[in-house]
């Protein structure tokens, strides 16, 4: 698939929100990606990311951008957490056939969904959040690292697409009605999958990070050091 952009959102037990985007670096490129669910993962090139679900063949082409926030609408008690947020006017290509963008929404380790809502915040006819437009999405889980992605196509006819999301969420050992998930293994690169869910961290999301610098990947010529781009 050549996408305009890959959204990919971490939210964390204190309500931080932290945003990456991977966008081409010139209005000739596209970000090329395939659902790793599609293909067989060992086989790999220098340039290719794995992130959640989807699998970027030509990092090198492309540039991550990264914001980080504390949302207002964010609440935790007992284990469970609760969250809102949006994204307006997400640049995608006006197209009304296939996939334009990507999004993936994260949770933190070990908790699962008991409730979400993926809304079209321009719907005004309907004030209860249960009763607007809904977009299309899925919810994958992988029982073996204890995380669990919603994964969404952004796809438009404007050149843009917006959503606001909302959503519960609680440990597994909650006393809680989780909703449905397809099972899957999400992937990141194996160093970074190893900063993720270190044992020292699965209970805490971004707590005790590890000192060292996990991965330095170049990204439009530029090196990120991983270790900043997800500190608190």
């Amino acid at each position: 698939m050549n996408l305009s952009i890959v959204l990919i959102d971490f939210i964390d037990i204190q309500g931080i929100l932290k945003t990456y985007r991977f966008i081409p670096t010139n209005e000739y490129n596209k970000v090329v990606v395939d659902k790793l669910g599609d293909i067989c993962v060992d086989v790999k090139g220098n340039a290719d990311k794995d992130i959640g679900l989807l699998r970027i063949y030509n990092s090198d082409r492309c540039q991550l951008l990264s914001t980080q926030c504390k949302i207002k609408n964010f609440s935790y008690n007992l284990d469970q957490i609760s969250f809102g947020f949006e994204h307006m006017y997400i640049p995608v290509e006006s197209s009304n056939y296939g996939s334009c963008g990507f999004y993936n929404f994260m949770l933190p380790i070990g908790y699962r969904l008991t409730e979400l809502h993926i809304v079209d915040p321009f719907d005004k006819k309907n004030k209860d959040i249960k009763m607007k437009k809904h977009f299309i999405y899925d919810v994958l889980y992988d029982s073996e690292k204890k995380v669990q992605v919603v994964q969404m196509q952004l796809r438009s006819g404007r050149g843009s697409f917006s959503f606001y999301l909302t959503g519960k969420a609680g440990l597994e050992n909650a006393n809680a009605e989780f909703i449905d998930y397809k099972d899957q293994n999400i992937y990141l690169d194996e160093d970074i999958r190893e900063f993720f869910f270190d044992e020292g961290i699965k209970k805490s999301f971004w707590k005790h990070l590890k000192e060292s610098v996990i991965l330095e990947p170049s990204f439009n010529g530029i090196g990120i050091d991983l270790k900043k781009l997800f500190r608190n």
